[in-house]
């Protein structure tokens, strides 16, 4: 129930489709029974949003759409520049990390700069790699107006020698620098009207070389009550 709305759950092609948890993101489990007669686990991310609308960075992530909802995944070559669509998606040649990488080519990764979250799991951190002189970013589109509360953290890998900033339009309302094992959090309140962009921009230093600056990030948005 939503809104005061039953909404109905049919696994397409499936019978006996039963819904057995949901989360705050939306997201539900459950099983149905195939046309072979077996029953099989599924989970729809996202399906609908609750009350509380929580949008997760990590938990939302997802390896097979961009744009993602309100989410999507690219880079700049300059703070607050234009925002370019990552195209290549795949996964990491040593991690295994899965998402979504730009035209860079690299040593440890199709492309760079990438954001990639844990494969076959939900994610609780992005891994974000800046390329040389470009930025990894997150995008978050508001859906709706409203101030919304925006609170999260980049950190450090231990060698990282970063830069970190979130943006309302491309204008900066907090940047920092990420060195070592560094934590950079914030906690703001913005005002957006529906499609502002709310951009989470990791980059390589002060000496534009990513070599070794993969920086972790989480974010969750929420609209004040």
């Amino acid at each position: 129930v939503t809104g005061g709305n039953c909404i109905a759950i049919d696994f397409p092609g499936g019978t006996n489709t039963y819904a057995n948890g949901i989360n705050l993101q939306g997201d539900i489990v459950g099983r149905y029974t195939g046309a072979d007669g077996t029953v099989h686990g599924f989970l729809w991310r996202g399906f609908v949003k609750t009350a509380s609308m929580v949008y997760s960075a990590a938990h939302d992530f997802s390896t097979r759409l961009n744009p993602n909802a309100v989410w999507s995944y690219g880079f700049t070559t300059t703070v607050g520049g234009p925002f370019t669509l990552n195209s290549i998606s795949g996964s990491t040649y040593y991690s295994g990390e899965a998402g979504w990488f730009g035209p860079i080519p690299g040593a440890t990764a199709p492309g760079f700069p990438l954001v990639v979250g844990g494969a076959n799991v939900i994610s609780t951190v992005l891994d974000m790699g800046p390329g040389p002189s470009s930025y990894a970013v997150v995008r978050w589109t508001a859906p709706s107006r409203g101030r919304w509360d925006v609170v999260g953290e980049f950190f450090g890998t231990g060698l990282t020698t970063g830069d970190v900033h979130v943006l309302r339009d491309g204008a900066p309302v907090f940047n920092s620098a990420v060195n070592g094992s560094q934590v950079a959090q914030f906690s703001l309140s913005i005002d957006v009207v529906a499609g502002d962009t709310i951009d989470f921009a990791a980059g390589p230093g002060p000496y534009g070389d990513n070599l070794n600056d993969p920086t972790g990030f989480n974010v969750t948005i929420t609209p004040e009550q």
